[in-house]
């Protein structure tokens, strides 16, 4: 049982870390992208 509650902790706090670096990576792509637009 402590064991299973671990493990959803653990989900808990990849999604989060999840959540909170998927706008940052998707910002930084964005950039790249407009960036090889203005030197192609």
């Amino acid at each position: 049982m402590l064991l299973q509650g671990l493990l959803r902790h653990l989900m808990v706090k990849v999604m989060t870390v999840h959540d909170l670096w998927t706008p940052t990576v998707d910002g930084v792509t964005n950039m790249v992208q407009d960036m090889q637009m203005i030197w192609p």
